[in-house]
């Protein structure tokens, strides 16, 4: 999920691989149970990677709409149970401890409280800084969730030029993220940084893996002469 350009064309079903740093950050510092996890958002399963390259306890019920991440989100050793459902509507398994996930923005809050009515114990999602603010605070203030700020913006997306369309430029999230943990501690912390260079080469194998979107720079307005 991605808010850069909000106001742009989005990819189909909000399909913006998350940063596998942002996922070590958090597990850096916050203790999570080992066991069932479930990814309702799961994509080609980017976070499932970052916890595996991390962890050696947790299996996954994972699911998205996408068939072709459908199908490789199965092949995972890991993957205890597959689905490709609406996030919105998941049944979740009985014995999931954590729900962890980067949604769509639009039915971010949806899918929050189905996993809550569901019977999640632990919800973490990684939205916007602002998520929760507007019409979500009255929730928010009720729920108490944990935010755990990541200091620099992830990149979602690349760009490529126009003009040279063999020129490709990472661009960053227009706004900070946090990891939004439903612990009911309130608690507020900023993780710690990520080198450039760990950035940068997650981009780089991104992108000879293909996983990495692109979307091509709105030509430059030229002003016109009075």
């Amino acid at each position: 999920m991605s808010a850069t350009n909000r106001s742009a064309e989005r990819l189909a079903l909000d399909d913006y691989p998350t940063p596998r740093w942002c996922v070590h950050r958090l597990l850096e510092v916050y203790e999570l149970r080992g066991g069932l996890w479930l990814e309702p958002c799961a994509g080609a399963g980017s976070i499932l990677r970052a916890v595996a390259e991390v962890r050696s306890d947790v299996l996954w019920q994972a699911n998205d709409l996408n068939p072709d991440h459908y199908r490789t989100l199965g092949r995972r050793d890991d993957v205890r149970l597959v689905m490709g459902d609406d996030a919105r509507e998941i049944v979740v398994h009985p014995e999931v401890v954590v729900a962890i996930t980067n949604p769509p923005f639009g039915p971010s809050l949806d899918i929050l409280r189905h996993l809550l009515d569901a019977g999640v114990r632990l919800p973490i999602f990684l939205q916007r800084l602002n998520w929760a603010a507007g019409p979500r605070r009255e929730l928010f203030r009720a729920l108490k969730p944990s935010s755990l700020v990541l200091p620099d913006r992830p990149s979602f997306m690349d760009l490529y030029e126009v003009e040279k369309p063999d020129v490709l430029k990472a661009q960053t999230d227009s706004i900070e993220y946090a990891w939004f943990v439903f612990d009911g501690r309130g608690e507020f912390r900023v993780l710690g940084d990520t080198p450039s260079e760990v950035r940068a080469a997650e981009i780089e194998e991104g992108r000879a893996s293909g996983l990495r979107p692109r979307r091509a720079a709105k030509p430059k307005r030229v002003k016109e002469a009075a």
